[in-house]
């Protein structure tokens, strides 16, 4: 139905239109542009129609002044039929009013041009009446083209962007969709039936932000190929996918549709793409694809309900990713999967930051180590770390610092911070995340805090056996002519090795390389255990690194979803630099594998970050372990 508008009346005293260019009225025809008609498209929107005379610089802009209150206008001249003036064209200003504009503002005068180049119109000028959107469009609009109607369409939209931006989004949003039902054309709704030439269905969507989207379906059609596959917004914005489409099997589409297509090829049915819309689109209902073949079969498509939970669109695409590297489809990831993956991670480095930075007991005023300990979920570590710390002077003179990456917990660590503190004499500042940001993204705030020469990236389950263990490290590190990042020995609870280095493996089949630790499971006094030697990799679960060095490189990578791989990308950068990586057996520690860091999660996360990391650096790692062998004779 069209949406009815409230009437505004000209004052019948307002002037006639003034020149402040150069021209003057008698010899110009601007006295004779008029708006003849208008229509708010909704509270705050305003649609004119009238003609226009293009300006000496070739410009069509528009001001127009709202119960005192100048608002630029945007322009653009279309090819109506009606009778308008010689040497004028027919043109629509569309007029997006501030915050808590509403349809009864009295409108005051009219301004083409900017500065010395535009003329001043008055209430005469503008249209006697305002009427309803459906009659606005059916005397202008609806004689346009198909194409022109969309070009309509898109620049309504353009022009509305800045009050789909406001806390009135959501209704000008609504008013667009009515403007775009009233001009679209449309097509035979699709149906799922072999016997149709042309048949289709989407499956899913998912939101990954208010304007990037992944889409699952497939099209079943005799002509091998499409010609259009356009995905149409509820606010009309129109984006063409028949390009970018990653084709593939669906067994299940195979088995009702037959298993070669019109081209006699084996079939491909399924669609999956990823894209992004011109404006953040605030509906849910109303979106459709078009559909049409290379011989003109045509048909609609609309959509299901959809998915916008976050962790639930990341968590579905990560498993989506093991899924396609088992399947071969590095395509489908590279194209769509992994791109809607970074942007999620790109919008949590925009939202990452530290809340509030809390100091238990007293500041150091200057130490040579900082520690920076994230904490994800398990707070029991805490206690556990802090009672070993106690037992090492060493400790009291470093500047510990952990980062509270849960923010469900922040209550529980303010409780027990300060009596932990006290307890075993280790003073320490507890850096608050406003959200969950991931590992890379919580031990890169905690190190744009610390004041130590040298940074160690410690996870909060690796436990010291015994006091002294940091200042061996610092010697080693220092002893070490250009290191860049240098790691000690791990143990598991029961004494085999967790950590002496990494290096890296390439999966057979697929191709993927895959972190590996050297000795891993063999007895701690293994002697080739205990060499200090250089190796392509550590882990960052006990990284030293110096402090400057690390802010140069850009910290850990926030790529990586949640944690793994970011250690050695670190590294593998810090070789791409002329730096060296240094395993040393003298410190040993235990570490708690895994436990810092749900399983769960990490299960899906794992194939991404391999399947990443593989593609950032698979070149940079043959030749590092091309380099390796050649000098250590490991592999």
């Amino acid at each position: 139905m069209p949406i009815k508008l409230e009437a505004i009346a000209a004052d019948p005293n307002a002037h006639e239109p003034r020149g402040n260019g150069q021209a003057s009225d008698a010899s110009r025809p601007d006295s004779l542009v008029r708006m003849h008609t208008g229509s708010w498209l909704c509270d705050g929107l305003l649609m004119l129609v009238g003609s226009a005379h293009e300006l000496e610089n070739g410009l069509l802009k528009a001001t127009l002044t709202l119960d005192g209150e100048v608002v630029a206008a945007r322009a653009e001249t279309w090819p109506f039929t009606s009778d308008i003036a010689r040497g004028a064209r027919e043109a629509v200003y569309i007029v997006a009013c501030p915050e808590g504009t509403t349809r009864g503002i009295a409108l005051q005068h009219l301004l083409l041009g900017e500065g010395n180049d535009s003329i001043e119109y008055g209430r005469p000028q503008l249209p006697n009446k305002l009427t309803d959107v459906g009659r606005v469009l059916c005397n202008s609009v609806a004689s346009l083209s198909t194409e022109e109607r969309y070009r309509f369409m898109a620049f309504l939209i353009a022009a509305s962007a800045p009050a789909l931006r406001l806390e009135r989004g959501n209704q000008v949003a609504e008013a667009l969709r009515n403007v775009r039902d009233a001009l679209r054309e449309r097509l035979a709704a699709a149906e799922e039936s072999p016997q149709n030439s042309l048949s289709g269905r989407v499956d899913q969507v998912k939101a990954v932000t208010e304007s990037m989207y992944v889409l699952r379906g497939w099209v079943a059609n005799e002509a091998a190929r499409l010609a259009r596959f356009t995905v149409v917004t509820p606010e009309g914005s129109r984006i063409e996918l028949a390009d970018r489409l990653h084709r593939y099997a669906r067994p299940a589409v195979d088995a009702v549709f037959g298993a070669t297509d019109g081209g006699g090829q084996a079939a491909k049915y399924g669609v999956a793409c990823t894209f992004s819309t011109q404006i953040p689109c605030r509906l849910d209902h109303g979106w459709l694809v078009e559909v049409v073949d290379e011989s003109g079969r045509a048909m609609e498509i609309e959509w299901p309900a959809i998915e916008r939970d976050e962790a639930l669109v990341r968590n579905t695409l990560l498993g989506e990713v093991g899924d396609e590297c088992r399947a071969g489809n590095d395509a489908l990831i590279s194209d769509h999967l992994a791109p809607a993956l970074m942007e999620i991670q790109r919008c949590l480095d925009a939202e990452t930051r530290i809340r509030k930075v809390v100091q238990y007991g007293k500041a150091l005023e200057r130490a040579t180590v900082s520690l920076v300990v994230p904490l994800y979920g398990r707070l029991d570590f805490l206690e556990q770390q802090l009672a070993q710390f106690g037992q090492d002077p060493e400790i009291a003179q470093a500047d510990v610092i952990y980062v509270l990456d849960s923010p469900e917990l922040d209550k529980a660590v303010t409780d027990i911070a300060a009596p932990l503190a006290k307890l075993y004499g280790v003073p320490l500042r507890v850096a608050f995340m406003e959200n969950n940001s991931g590992f890379a993204r919580a031990t890169n705030a905690g190190a744009s805090l610390a004041t130590g020469r040298l940074l160690l990236l410690m996870n909060p389950d690796v436990l010291p056996d015994r006091p002294g263990w940091l200042g061996r490290l610092v010697a080693a590190h220092d002893g070490i002519p250009n290191v860049g990042a240098v790691a000690p020995k791990l143990v598991y609870e029961d004494g085999a090795v967790q950590h002496a280095g990494l290096f890296f493996h390439r999966q057979p089949g697929l191709g993927l390389w895959n972190n590996e630790h050297f000795f891993k499971g063999l007895y701690h006094r293994l002697p080739a255990a205990n060499v200090a030697r250089r190796v392509p990799a550590v882990s960052a679960a006990c990284m030293m690194i110096a402090a400057e060095l690390y802010r140069d490189m850009g910290g850990l990578s926030g790529q990586y979803v949640q944690g793994d791989y970011e250690d050695s990308d670190l590294c593998l950068r810090l070789f791409q630099v002329g730096k060296e990586v240094w395993y040393t057996p003298e410190v040993q520690l235990y570490h708690l594998e895994g436990q810092s860091y749900p399983s769960a999660l990490r299960s899906l996360t794992s194939g991404y970050n391999q399947w990443l990391h593989t593609h950032l650096h698979d070149a940079t790692i043959e030749k590092v372990m091309a380099d390796f062998r050649a000098g250590e004779g490991q592999g």
